[in-house]
This record gives structure tokens, sequence and C-alpha cells, in this order.
């Protein structure tokens, strides 16, 4: 008993001495004389410099902790900046003494204040961080227990307090790119995470791209970690990010990590957005679920809020596949589209005052690293619906392919109503052939596309098409475009082919064949004189040459059964028989006003020589009931002006247009001039060539006529002198039957006597 009590009394002095030496060891051992010696720690272990500016403080108990004041580390040698990797202007950190008598690791408050950390990474793409790992690695000793396990029965129990992180600023500087980013103004502050069940957690900062802002951000929500069962859980969660464009914020009931499954859980997700300061968005998902060992994050509803627009769809990303992979498909309720951009304060009127007031989408989307898809997409638009599926190969140089089906769509319908204002010489500036069939060169000459365009009926610029198809092929070499459409009761058929050469070469072929021309011409705007059926071939070549564009080719048009207004052929034939009535000196009478100001036609050929903006044509023919039309003369498309002069050469003598007698004026030609813009062509008869033409034909008529009489003349004088001779003859015979007659009367006398 005795020797128990000794034993327990030189316990407890020496419990005694040792709770003294503790409280006295501060008083006696000053940690600012071991500065170089730490510096020197971690100069082998890190391979940087520490420099300890402020005082070191240290204390025992209760807590054992060390306070420090402003200390640095300066960035490796190997990385050329004079700045220094880490600065904290204070720090301190505490653990309760008593506590580790029972392996127990209680850890107060951990306080940095002002930490300051700048990662750079140099030229030749080494970065700061790099080399203190290379120097931490080769200063680790090579060992065959399991660290883990040892750290394991060291420590029974850890509890750290909380975390006090203010005022941080971390810089990513990247010299080979010339790019870097801020995180300022950095604060962390945090309760007991490990054993509080409700711990707050606050996370503030500002992010900063090249000097420019980027977001602000704020976070806070109550978490608890579990590190016996390897789960986390936070709850509450609102976070805010502040742009300078928009604000969102963002909240989450709860979120569940769990590290033995490898799952995460998110609940009721919501996001409220503001972009611009004035549109909002809103997201919800109600339930967020994700494999950490699939690499698989499947979201089964998914609702997005905005200006009326309502978007629901689901969606899975699949990381853990040797493809990522995000896929799932989305649908919207229809909505005024005329409504949004009001409220964007977009000026936007259509033609139609009730266009673009209903629209609707749904499609299935897939996304990879290297592509995107969008299948079985319906976009409901008014009275119109088109369908596709869209697919993007290879982002990085994108190729696209595609399948696209419009059933009926007025694009006139959508057309911003703009108020007519006066014209300017700016405005009515024309545009040549050239450039306008270049256009199409820099709209292809980058495309890499392959796939077809279906539209059942469309109206574009007033022009009627049916049943159009638009085929697109291309590769490295050249874009080939195959249109065919129907319309007016014709068809059209062409190749459009454009060579990726270093200068461009654009081919134009097309066949437009059995079109009514007449509602055509209207529609498009060209001219209202002309009708009939018509086949048109075009050939033609569009070239660019540093930039500026010529066009050549040929435009063959045949047209038959038609008509063109504005030339009068019967008044023309009936003036010209005015002209001749009057040289006869024939009364002439006023004929009826003509109410048909046209002039129909059998058929018409000609072939057009395009040369840039001026069109040629040397060999029109027209065939009419009455007469044959040539002529020859130019076109310019840019002022959309033509000059033709035209010949009438009346070939019918029976009957005319009009059905008047034309046999005076069979061989006539008659000139007729074309001029002016094609809308108001001025035709214009040559009256005095006609004149002319007519007083050759008189004189050629009166010499015939006097040749005529000339032949009569002889013809009677021959008469005459034939009567003569006949006469003559008659008085002779008439003697020698007188004669003849006296000797019969002779002979029979003397017979009668001799008898």
């Amino acid at each position: 008993m005795k020797i128990l009590k000794i034993s327990l009394s030189i316990l407890i002095t020496l419990l005694l001495l040792l709770i003294v030496a503790i409280i006295a060891l501060p008083q006696f051992i000053d940690p600012n004389d071991y500065k170089e010696q730490i510096s020197r720690v971690v100069k082998d272990k890190t391979g940087l410099t520490l420099q300890i500016q402020g005082d070191l403080s240290l204390s025992v108990f209760p807590w054992l902790g060390l306070q420090t004041q402003k200390l640095s580390l300066a960035q490796p040698q190997d990385i050329a900046s004079t700045g220094n990797f880490v600065e904290v202007d204070q720090a301190n950190i505490k653990v309760k003494l008593k506590p580790l008598l029972k392996r127990e690791l209680q850890v107060d408050t951990v306080l940095l204040k002002t930490p300051h950390i700048h990662i750079i990474v140099n030229k030749s793409g080494k970065s700061s961080i790099d080399s203190v790992i290379t120097t931490a690695q080769g200063q680790q000793p090579t060992s065959t227990t399991n660290p883990t396990s040892n750290n394991a029965k060291t420590i029974a129990a850890l509890t750290i307090a909380g975390i006090n992180i203010t005022d941080g600023n971390i810089i990513y500087e990247d010299q080979q790119t010339q790019t870097s980013y801020q995180l300022s103004n950095f604060n962390i502050i945090s309760g007991n995470l490990l054993n509080d069940p409700s711990a707050p957690l606050h996370l503030s900062g500002k992010v900063t791209h090249n000097q420019a802002p980027l977001v602000d951000f704020n976070l806070d929500t109550q978490i608890h970690l579990n590190i016996d069962t390897l789960k986390a859980k936070a709850k509450k969660l609102a976070l805010q990010v502040k742009h300078p464009l928009s604000t969102m914020n963002a909240n989450i009931d709860s979120i569940y990590i769990d590290q033995q499954t490898q799952t995460i859980d998110a609940k009721n997700l919501q996001i409220e957005t503001r972009f611009d300061g004035r549109i909002p968005a809103r997201l919800t998902i109600p339930d967020i679920s994700a494999d950490l060992d699939k690499m698989l994050v499947t979201i089964p509803q998914l609702l997005v809020n905005s200006l009326g627009v309502n978007l629901s769809g689901d969606t899975t990303i699949n990381l853990g596949n040797k493809m990522s992979m995000v896929r799932g498909h989305i649908q919207s309720n229809t909505f005024n589209p005329k409504e949004i951009l009001n409220q964007l304060e977009i000026d936007y009127t259509p033609t139609k005052a009730t266009a673009l007031e209903n629209l609707s989408i749904a499609s299935s989307f897939n996304a990879t690293p290297h592509g995107v898809s969008l299948q079985n997409t319906q976009i409901k638009f008014d009275q119109s619906l088109l369908e596709s599926s869209i697919s993007i190969i290879n982002l990085e140089n994108p190729h696209y392919q595609f399948d696209i089906a419009l059933d009926k769509m007025i694009v006139d319908d959508y057309l911003p109503l703009t108020e007519e204002t006066a014209t300017t010489e700016e405005n009515t500036k024309p545009t040549s052939v050239a450039e306008t069939l270049a256009a199409p060169i820099a709209l292809l000459k980058d495309i890499k596309a392959n796939g077809v365009l279906r539209i059942k009926s469309l109206i574009a610029n007033n022009i009627k098409l049916e049943n159009s198809n638009l085929t697109i092929a291309s590769d490295n070499k050249k874009v080939v475009l195959i249109p065919t459409t129907e319309l007016y009761q014709g068809k059209l058929n062409g190749n459009i082919t454009l060579k990726k050469t270093q200068n461009p070469e654009l081919s134009i072929v097309t066949q437009l064949k059995g079109v009514q021309l007449e509602p055509l011409l209207i529609d498009t705007e060209v001219t209202d004189k002309f009708s009939g059926i018509g086949n048109v071939s075009t050939h033609l070549k569009v070239l660019e040459n540093n930039g500026k564009p010529s066009t050549k080719g040929t435009i063959n048009v045949v047209a038959r059964d038609g008509a063109i207004k504005g030339l009068d052929l019967k008044k023309i034939l009936d003036n010209g028989q005015k002209l001749i009535d009057q040289a006869r000196g024939k009364a002439v009478t006023e004929s009826s006003t003509s109410t048909d100001d046209k002039t129909q036609f059998a058929a018409m050929t000609a072939t057009l020589l395009v040369n840039n903006d001026i069109t040629t044509n040397n060999d029109l023919l027209i065939t009419a009931p009455a007469a044959r039309i040539t002529g020859e003369g130019t076109i310019n498309t840019a002022q959309q002006v033509l000059d033709y002069k035209t010949n009438i050469h009346v070939v019918n003598t029976n009957s005319g247009q009009g059905g008047k007698s034309l046999a005076d004026l069979q061989g006539l030609t008659i000139p007729v001039d074309i001029s002016g813009s094609f809308s108001d062509p001025k035709i214009k008869p040559d009256y005095s060539t006609i004149v002319k033409n007519i007083t050759d034909l008189l004189l050629k008529e009166k010499k015939e006529k006097l040749k005529a009489e000339l032949k009569a003349k002889e013809e009677e004088l021959k008469d005459k002198a034939t009567a003569k001779a006949a006469e003559k003859l008659g008085l002779d015979a008439e003697k020698e039957e007188v004669k003849q007659s006296l000797k019969d009367k002779l002979k029979k006398k003397l017979l009668d006597n001799l008898f």
C-alpha cells in the first residue's frame, strides 16, 4: 500500500511538473530563433524559399498552437518571375493538447488571412506547381508500409472547429497563351464540418479573365462530413452568381454524396437568372443522380421557363465510355415569338399581322466531344411544319449532314413590314449580275455539308413553287447544288457547281420547261408585257478573281402560243395600209380603235449572250399569223433597261391579226424600236423607214403597172398589125375566088357552046 502511495505521489508529481513545463515552455523557448531552420526544411522538402517576415507565436496549453505574421514562398527558380508563389499575412492553427493523449485530434478554427497564390505556366509549358511536386516526390522515402493504415491507428478521432480564410487571392497566368484568370476577395468561413450535422459554410469571391470582370459569387449552405461512413450531406444550398450581363440565383434542397457507393444525389435544383438585367429565366431539376464509378449523370426531368417559353425534357451525361456523350430530348409549349420580341424591345412587325404568333419545338439531341446531332426535330410555326435531322461532325472542322422537310410556307408573310421611303441614289444603286450571281460563292466556298431540303409548297418574293428539292453535296474540292421544283405549270432542273480553287468558279446550268411565262414574269416583277409557254436553258460561269466577279454564258429562250403586250401589230399594219391608200389617192377612213393592244405569236426563239451586265441577242425570231419578226439588241440587267431593233416582215397576204386583207402589204418590212425599262418599255414604229419602204413598194408597183400597160399597148399594136395582114389576105383570096369563078363560068360557057 505504501509503495502504491509512493508511486501515485511520484506520478502526480511528474504530471504536475509536466503541466508546469508545458505552461512555462513558451516562456523559455522562442520559436523565432528557429526561423532559419524552418526555412531550410521547407527548402529541402519543396525547393522553395520561405521568408518569415513577422514574428512567430507559440502556445502550449490548453491548445498547442502556432501563429505567424506575414510569410511567403518564392516562385521556383525555373519560373521567371520576381513575385512570390505563396503569401500569407497571418496564419493561426491550434490543436487541443489533452485529447491528443487519447489519440484524438481536435483542431481549433484554422485561420488564414489574405492568402495569395500565384500559379504561372511559363512559355515552355512548365508551371509553378510542377517544380514543387517534383521536389516533394524526390524527398519521399521508400516504404513498404501502408501510411493510411498507420494514420488510422494513430488518430482515433478528428475534429476541426472551423475554417476562416479571408480576402484570398489566386492568380493563374499562362504565358503560352497570354491569358490569365484571377480569383480575388476569396473567402471561406465554416463551422465544424465533421461533427455538426448542420455546420454553416460560406464561400465568396470574384473571378476575372485578363483583368476583365467575369463573375462574382456567393455560396451559403449547411454541410456535414462523416469520415467514418465516407458520406457528405449539404442542405439549403444557395448560390448567387453575378455577371456584367446577367445574375443567377441557384438553390438546392439537398445534396448527398456517398463515397462507398460512389454516388451523388441532388434534390430540387432551382436556378433563376436574369440576362441583361431584364430577361428572366428559370431552370428546375427535381432530381439529379450521379454514379461516379460509371461516370454517369442522369437527369430524369428538367424544366426551363423564360418569357413565356416552357421547355421540358430529360438528359443523360455519360463520361465513362471511351467517348463522352450527352443525350436526351426536349420539347416546348406553343408560345408567341412576336410577344417575346416585343419584350426584348426588338422592333419587328411582319408583313402579315398574324404571322409568327405560334411556335413549338421538339427534338432529341446527342452530343460528343467530336459532334452534335439533333434528331426527329419538329418545329411547328403558325400553319407550317418543319421536320429535320441535323448532325455536325468534327466540331473543330465542322461538316454538316441534314435532312429537312417543310410542308408549306409563305416567306413574304414573315418579311419585316417597312414604310416606303423616298428613293435615294444610295438605295437605288443597281447590283450587277456578276455581283448577284457571285453571292453564292461567299456562302458556299467554306461550306462542308451534305443533305437534302424538301419543301412541298413555298412562296418567296411572290414566286410560287411546288415540290421543291435542293440536294447539297460537298467535299474539299467542290460544292454541288441540285435544285428541282415545279412552278407555273412548268418544271425546273438545275446543277450548280462551285469549284473551291484559289479563284473560285461557279457553274450554273438550269432547264426550265413548259412554264407559263406571264404569271412568272409578273410575280417576279420583271414585266407584265409578255405571255406564252416557255422553255429556258441557262449555261453560265461566274469567276472570282481577287474578289472581283465576272459572268459569261448563254441563255436560250423558246416560247410558243404567246403574246407581246404593247406591240399592236394590227395597228401598225393598218397604219401601213393607210399610208399606201393615201399614196394611191384613195379615201381613207378611220379604223376602229384597237382594244387588244398586243401581238400574238405562234413561236419565239432567242439566244442571249451574257457578258457581265450586258446581254446581247442577235437572232430574235417571232412567228406571228401575219408576219415574221426578227430583231437584235442589248439588255442591261443592272439598269434593267433594253435597247432592241426589230423588223416586222409581212408574209401573209390573206389576213392579218385583225382579219383585214393585207395583200397590199405583202413583202413590206416595218421596223419597230423597243427601248426603256423592263416594266414599261417604249415601243415605237420607225415611220420614216416605213414611209420609205412603202414608197419603194409603190414605186415598184408603179413600175410593174407601167410595164403591164406598155406590154398591153404592144399587144394591141401587134393585134392591129395582125388584123391588117389578115384583111389583106382576105382580099387576095376574094380576088382569086372571083378569078376562079370567072374561069369556071367561062369554062362552063365554053362547054355549053361545044355541046
